[in-house]
């Protein structure tokens, strides 16, 4: 496996970055 240093579970701080991109994808391309 190459990603052994990833760990199996998410940190808060991944799930706020993606929630951060989340929001900015959706400003600037709203549904």
């Amino acid at each position: 496996m190459a990603d052994v240093n990833v760990p199996q579970r998410l940190d808060p701080q991944d799930i706020v970055k993606l929630l951060v991109a989340l929001r900015k994808a959706l400003k600037t391309q709203p549904l």
